[in-house]
Parts: structure tokens; sequence; C-alpha cells
């Protein structure tokens, strides 16, 4: 009854003090009623009652009435809690797709590469038993919402969470490695638009997401466009705020020395771009600045020791684990660019199998065309046209590969011309195809393309591949090709084997247990041009030592069947064939050295 009088009763004074008594006697009467245990002790109460009542009512005031505040959980219940697993079986999602979420949270949380094997194990499984699409959702879902926060993510876990989908999408397709690079890519692209009206410190959400796509970058699940394309965000304006030296800056620290291997091209540009701004800017020259500058100095001497906390270690057992988890050599997704990601929504999917694809808009198509256009006025004579059909340059990549090289004044701007093109991933392989094609249609061969195709080869190792990719493909074709195209092929394998551009893996397809006339006349050309070009005999026999196997060559088994077989065709091919060894006697002893070293190679 107290409780209920602070609640009812007004403020009091002495003289109303009677009323009050009177009150309360009526009161009394009523709880007597209510309660029929009610005995004597209730008369002392009654006593002592209007007292407590008086002092009560002189130092209380009546609370006035607050308005009920939202229920943070969703209720508008009187603050009835709701669970979250409630909350989303309220909103549409599935009770199935719930469990999953929060079986799937639950392995994010403790995931870390000790245990990554079994928590791939357990995401391949669940991809097997649910919907595939469903679980790359739920998974991606989750680290969205782990990477966009305002606080720094440490790199360590974000390495770890980009090596699961790496791994998993080994197992499961390529799906979720493209939803998660397109996810990231958009998101990371909208806070950047957000904040270029501000130059407020919103947080370190950008920081988070440029950290993943560089972390994709690291394992080389995605290539060098996609970084190359947000460093272009960054220095496209006039002005360089602090945040974008930031970006800047993070990305040189973590992956400046891979991009300065993969694309060095573009990051010559970059560490002009940011010289020329800084000799230009140089009141705006912060401390942030001139640290950034010293990055770009030690990225562009390779100066490794001068970055702090890069370690080449780490990177390499990152790709390593990567590998070793993963059930197939898993390639990086296509030269995609961000703009194509951004708006995956409106045009398509073109780098995922089967999705639909709009193609370019008309206005780009306009510009292409202009592009053909101006590119048919300048200098490219109606003769060139009619060559590069005879050669078979049906597609817009080939012919722009063939003009490049038939219209440059030397083989320098020829290369530099042909990097300018935008290849994206298997259209590289252009390159070495139709610069052979080239060659071997020369009336005579043509030291021009030696010298282009030894620029490539020695730029990056990639185009070694390509290089040998190509000569494995004419080596099929030996018996259709007339005797011109052979003495130019085979000129160009010499010079590119002295020079070290390739090595003696191009062989590595030939049978030389089973071999034809026509393919072992070929060899024994290339050899004896081998030993005429030459300068010394250290030289030549340098060309089949084991020093000259390069990290792309392959495995050193596989060197080593190719020596086996190169020994086997010059013992019993070129020195025990009497009618060959009398019309080359005066170089025999070059040959004696070959296979001495090939012996001495293969032991």
């Amino acid at each position: 009854m107290d409780g209920e009088d602070d609640e009812v009763l007004p403020l009091v004074t002495d003289s109303e003090e009677e009323d009050v008594e009177d009150i309360s006697d009526l009161e009394e009467v009523e709880d007597k009623k209510e309660d029929p245990a009610v005995g004597i002790e209730h008369e002392d109460v009654e006593e002592e009652k209007p007292i407590k009542q008086k002092k009560i009512t002189e130092e209380k005031e009546i609370p006035k009435p607050t308005e009920k505040k939202p229920c943070i959980y969703g209720s508008d219940v009187g603050g009835k809690y709701i669970p979250p697993a409630k909350r989303l079986q309220m909103m549409g999602e599935k009770e199935d797709d719930i469990i999953t979420r929060r079986h799937i949270n639950g392995q994010l949380n403790r995931l870390s590469e000790d245990n990554m094997q079994s928590i791939v194990t357990i995401l391949r499984d669940l991809c097997q038993k649910k919907s595939r699409g469903t679980v790359n959702d739920i998974i991606i879902s989750l680290m969205l919402l782990q990477f966009d926060v305002a606080d720094p993510i440490p790199e360590r876990i974000i390495s770890e969470r980009v090596m699961l989908v790496a791994i998993v999408t080994s197992h499961t397709g390529v799906g979720l490695l493209a939803s998660f690079t397109e996810k990231i890519s958009q998101r990371f692209v909208d806070l950047f638009r957000a904040r270029s009206g501000s130059s407020e410190d919103e947080g370190k959400n950008l920081n988070n997401f440029l950290n993943v796509i560089c972390a994709l970058y690291e394992i080389k699940s995605i290539t060098k466009q996609l970084v190359y394309d947000a460093v272009d965000l960054f220095i496209e304006g006039d002005h360089l705020d602090e945040k974008e030296v930031e970006l800047l800056l993070l990305v040189l620290r973590k992956v400046g020395f891979q991009l300065r291997s993969d694309g060095p091209v573009q990051m010559m540009k970059i560490i002009q771009h940011m010289r020329t701004y800084a000799n230009t800017h140089p009141a705006e020259e912060g401390s942030r600045l001139k640290f950034m500058m010293d990055t770009i100095a030690a990225v562009q001497n390779n100066n490794i020791r001068k970055i702090r906390d890069y370690s080449v270690e780490v990177v390499d057992n990152r790709r390593k684990k990567v590998k070793t988890l993963s059930s197939v050599d898993l390639e990086c997704l296509s030269d995609v660019k961000l703009q194509d990601l951004v708006n995956a929504d409106e045009k398509g999917r073109w780098w995922l199998v089967g999705s639909a694809w709009q193609g370019q808009s008309q206005n780009e198509e306009k510009e292409d065309d202009k592009e053909i256009e101006i590119m048919n006025m300048e200098g490219i004579s109606s003769q060139l046209i009619e060559a590069a059909k005879k050669l078979r340059m049906n597609t817009d990549i080939r012919r722009k590969i063939f003009f490049s090289a038939m219209t440059a004044t030397d083989f320098q701007e020829a290369f530099e011309t042909i990097q300018k093109i935008e290849l994206k991933g298997k259209q590289e392989r252009e390159i070495g195809n139709v610069l052979l094609e080239i060659c071997q249609n020369q009336k005579t061969f043509n030291l021009f393309y030696f010298f282009l195709i030894n620029k490539f080869c020695h730029f990056n190792r990639d185009y070694v591949v390509i290089v040998q990719c190509a000569l494995w493909d004419r080596f099929k074709l030996l018996k259709e090709m007339s005797q011109r195209k052979k003495n130019n092929l085979s000129k160009l394998v010499t010079h590119l084997l002295l020079s070290s551009a390739i090595t003696i893996n191009c062989f590595k397809t030939i049978p030389f247990t089973e071999m034809d006339q026509t393919l072992v006349s070929f060899l024994r050309q290339v050899f004896v041009q081998l030993a005429q070009m030459s300068k010394s005999r250290e030289e030549l026999t340098a060309v089949f030592s084991e020093a000259k196997r390069s990290k792309k060559s392959g495995s050193s088994s596989q060197y080593r069947a190719v020596r086996l077989g190169l020994k086997l065709f010059v013992s019993h091919f070129m020195l025990k064939d009497k009618k060959f060894m009398a019309n080359n006697q005066d170089l025999r002893e070059l040959f004696d050295a070959v296979n001495g070293a090939l012996v001495t190679s293969s032991s």
C-alpha cells in the first residue's frame, strides 16, 4: 500500500493531515476485506501509518510519466527480447539457412592457418549437401560484415579469410571467388565515392577493403589490373588528400614489389606521376607524403629492406599453403577491370562462363570504331591490311599486334606499342603466335623479330612460357611447313637459346624415341647453327647446363628428361651418322663438347 500511496497522493500540508488520515482509514478497511487473515498486528500499523505517510509525502514528489523507448531488438511489445535467429526468421530467411549461417559464422570465428584444412573440409561438405549459391552468399555476407568496420583489421585476419576463399573456390568452382571479388570491389568503390566530397576521416573501412583486394592479389587470385585500377582512383584528381595518400601508401607497402614485377610499365607511370605531383605541390608536402615518396624510391630500386613489416617468406608461405590445400591449380580471375565489377549488375559478368553479357555500350563501340579508323589512317597501308588477311590475323587483338610490329621503326618502339594494347589473361598468348607467324613468313630471316621476342622474354618470365607454347605448336606442324619457314624457325630458336631468352625446355614436347625424318633434319639444323654461331666452346655448352634451368622451365626431373632425349639424339643421329659427320667434320669437337655437357648434366 505504501507504493500505491506514493504514486497517487499529492503533496500534503499540515492542514490537510486529517483528510489524509480519513483516506488511510478507508484504505485499511478495504485491505481488511481483501485479507481475511488480518490480525491485531495491523492495529499498530494503523497508528504509525499517518506519520510515515506524512514523512514520505513531504520528501518525495510524484514523478512525471515518461514516454516508452522503442525496443532495440525490434519488438513493439514493451521490451520483449527477440533472439537474432528469430528476427532473421521473421525477415523471411529459412530456418535451415539460419542454422547454416550460424554454423559458418562459428567456423569463421575460429579460423586460423593451423585449422584451415578442417574448416575447408566442413565448407566443402556444406556446398555438397546444400545449395552452393546459398552457402557462397552466406560466406560472402559474413565476411563483408567483418570487414566493413571503422576499426583497422589486422592484416593476418584478412589474409586468412582471403586464403580460405581461394581454397574453397578450388573445390567448389570459381563462383565464390568471382562473387567475393565483385562484392568487395563494389563496396570499396561505394565507400570511396561517399568520402570524395568531404575530407573528414570516416574510419578504416576503406583501408580494410583495400587490404582485402591486395591480399587477393598477393596470393595471385586476381591479376594486377584490379589493383592498378584502384590506384588510378587515388591519383586521377589534381589534388591528393591525406586519405588518398594513406591508401596509396598501403598498396605500395603491401604489394608494391609484386606490382613492379608484374607491371613495370604501369608502375613507372605511377612513380613519375607522384614525383611530378610532389615537385609541383611543395606547400602540401607533409610527413605522410614524404614517407610515401621514400617508399616509392624503395619500390623502384627493389630495396625490400626499407619496407617495414614486409616479409617475402610470409607471402611465399601463404601461397604454398593455398597451393597445398587446393584440389586443383586454380587460375586467377581474368583481367577484370574495376569498372566492370562495379557495373556487373547492369552489363553482366563476362568473366564467368554462362553469365549474361550485354556487351559494350553504343558510346564505347563508337570509340572503338574511331580507334580502328585512326589506326587505319595513321600510316597503315592497304598492303599491310591485305597481308594481315593472308596471315589469318582474323581478330582485333591479332591485327593490333601485327600492325604494331610491322609499322614500328625499331624493336623498342614495337615492344612499347604492343605493351600499350590492353590484353586480358589468355589474350597475351597471341603475342607469341603473331610474332612467330610473321617471322616464319619472311623471305629471309629477319633479326628484328629475334630482338623483339628476346625483349619480351627478358622483360617478364611469363612471356618465356608464351613463346615456348607457340614453339611447341610449330613443332607439331613441321611436316606441313615449307623449307623457308623451317629455316626461319630454326634460326630464331638458335638465337633465342644463345641469348638465354629460352632454355632447352622448348624441346620438351619432341618425341625423341619416335622421331621422323622431318624432325631429325630440323634438330640437326638447330645444332649446326648453335655450333656455328657460338663465340666459344663455353658459350655453346652453357646452353645445355643445369644452371640454365629457370623457374618457368618446369621441375628438375622434366628438365633432366629433355637432356637425356637430346643426348640420345646427338649420340645416335649426329655423332654415329657417318654421312652427317662427313659434311660437318669441322664441327665434330663442338658436338663432342655438347655430348659431354649433356652426359655431365644428366648424371
